[in-house]
């Protein structure tokens, strides 16, 4: 019989004299600053670009990353803000659906990108400083860097963020085929009307509220619905009973400190709107998401002044527009207790600037 030992010391011999095999970084390693170049065969790319803003349509283009080159994928315009305020340059947030025109083709395991003009931002480090710090608590997008040149001429550094997909939704729950909801409905709709508030029995007022971006065998904004008059028509004694058997309470908790101590107005503590919903199958239970966080650190300044955002109150809320998840659930003792936990830990955790200043000089 063979010595066990001997047998031992030929296997680490023959492991180590195997070459180690090189991982490529990851699409959104933070470490990685990859050049996307775009290639568009019409003549009139740019003006279908612009024309097809509104209608979210995609414009067939060749995209090539890492000397890879994937044919046929769709590119257009995306934003609101974003694009309306840069109406005289090129460098607009592109959206890049990799499958649009080819079935199942991905980018390093990804079928759609979000590249950010980093709007309103120009440190250019909001977005992704801060989903970097808020993945370590709760389900948010990866964010990275990379260099943009279309049709052979360079158009900037982009901010290139998770799209908050099927894809995304798989990396943090066990199913992701759960109804997902952008709550931030159109101007027509107008702010607060995403802010869980109850808007009576009439599916519809939900539909125009919050925007489905996929169906579950659960019929869709019922589960919305259902949420809304739970947080709004339950007693406050049997609150603490009845919601987490239909939302994630923790979660949303963990919402609310992180834009507050981020200080992001630019979400459901000023403007009621501007963040995700997910229904989690497997428990039953409506997550909150993050999203749009280009304007944290007091980027939305125009509606407060910097002195106030300096100062702003962990229990700070725009009265007008946002309110039933903020005061339903601190109105609670158990959950103001947890809240002011979430906070503490926050601050000693991500909110200091050993942490941020170092990824802020990286960046």
């Amino acid at each position: 019989m063979s010595n066990p030992a001997s047998i031992l010391r030929i296997a680490i011999l023959a492991m180590a004299a195997t070459p180690a095999i090189a991982q490529q970084p990851g699409l959104y390693d933070l470490d990685s600053y990859r050049d996307f170049h775009i290639t568009f065969k019409q003549t009139n790319w740019l003006s279908l670009l612009a024309s097809n803003h509104r209608a979210k349509k995609d414009i067939e283009a060749d995209l090539k990353v890492d000397g890879k080159t994937y044919l046929r994928v769709g590119v257009r315009y995306r934003g609101s803000s974003s694009y309306a305020a840069v109406p005289s340059t090129k460098k607009k947030s592109l959206n890049i659906s990799i499958d649009s025109f080819v079935p199942e083709q991905r980018l390093m395991g990804y079928k759609s990108l979000n590249l950010s003009n980093a709007y309103n931002d120009p440190t250019f480090i909001r977005e992704v400083v801060s989903y970097s710090m808020l993945r370590r608590y709760l389900p948010a997008p990866k964010a990275n860097y990379v260099k943009v040149h279309v049709n052979g001429q360079f158009w900037g550094v982009y901010i290139n963020v998770q799209q908050p997909n099927k894809d995304m939704m798989k990396e943090w729950f066990s199913s992701n085929d759960g109804n997902r909801y952008r709550c931030d409905p159109p101007t027509s709709a107008g702010n607060g009307k995403s802010n869980l508030g109850w808007l009576g029995t009439n599916l519809q007022a939900y539909k125009d509220a919050y925007e489905l971006k996929t169906t579950s065998p659960i019929q869709g904004w019922e589960d919305v619905r259902t949420v809304c008059n739970v947080l709004n028509n339950t007693t406050a004694a049997r609150l603490p009973v009845e919601l987490p058997k239909v939302l994630h309470v923790d979660r949303a908790l963990w919402y609310i400190a992180v834009n507050n101590i981020f200080v992001n107005l630019d979400s459901y503590i000023y403007r009621g709107n501007d963040y995700y919903l997910y229904h989690d199958e497997k428990h039953d239970t409506l997550e909150t998401m993050p999203w749009d966080m280009n304007e944290s650190f007091g980027g939305y300044s125009a509606r407060m002044s910097v002195a106030r955002l300096k100062v702003l109150s962990p229990f700070y809320q725009a009265s007008t527009v946002s309110g039933p998840l903020i005061n339903k659930l601190l109105a609670i003792p158990q959950w103001r207790q947890r809240y002011i936990a979430h906070y503490r830990t926050l601050l000693d955790e991500a909110f200091d600037w050993a942490r941020i200043g170092s990824m802020v000089t990286k960046c």
